[in-house]
């Protein structure tokens, strides 16, 4: 993916985005189930994570990686893996409509940003398609009409995928 993109989301999504808050956007909070100190603490460690995040630079160890055949030796095998994917294209495009309609981004800012969408959505099958070679014991899962907040609004809708991975990976030990 990163040999497709230079960032993700691209810069020039983010300019026509700017201001929008996703959250209040979709209703997450609500549809969450979470109560005030639950979103709160949850907020709190999203912006954690999002500092640590910002700080690093993988694109050195994807290429190291990709060199080594991470994919082809299947090296997270044994141990099963479930690739989930929701649509984040979904998403973006959100994103972009609220920005256009709070008139953000230039003409040139938000061609870019439909391009990277199309792009984004194009390509995303492929990375999630190679993750299923990382071990041998996999399993997917599209949930093409949920965004990628899938999870914090339907926490009850993975517990089968998880207990997938469980059963998987106690029959490898």
């Amino acid at each position: 993916m990163s040999q497709v993109f230079r960032n993700i989301p691209d810069p020039t999504l983010e300019a026509v985005a700017k201001g929008v808050d996703f959250a209040k956007l979709t209703n997450l909070k609500e549809e969450s189930g979470m109560s005030d100190d639950e979103w709160k603490n949850a907020m709190v460690a999203i912006e954690k994570t999002r500092a640590g995040a910002t700080a690093e630079d993988n694109r050195g160890s994807q290429l190291v990686l990709a060199r080594r055949q991470q994919f082809a030796r299947s090296v997270l095998s044994p141990w099963p893996v479930i690739v989930i994917r929701c649509n984040v294209a979904r998403d973006y495009t959100l994103l972009y409509n609220a920005g256009v309609a709070m008139v953000n981004g230039t003409q040139a800012e938000r061609a870019s940003a439909l391009d990277f969408i199309d792009r984004f959505q194009l390509f995303d099958d492929d990375l999630r398609a190679a993750q299923l070679r990382l071990p041998k014991c996999n399993r997917y899962v599209h949930h093409e009409y949920m965004g990628h907040d899938y999870v914090i609004r339907h926490p009850e809708a993975v517990v089968p995928d998880v207990k997938w991975v469980m059963e998987h990976q106690k029959a490898e030990l």
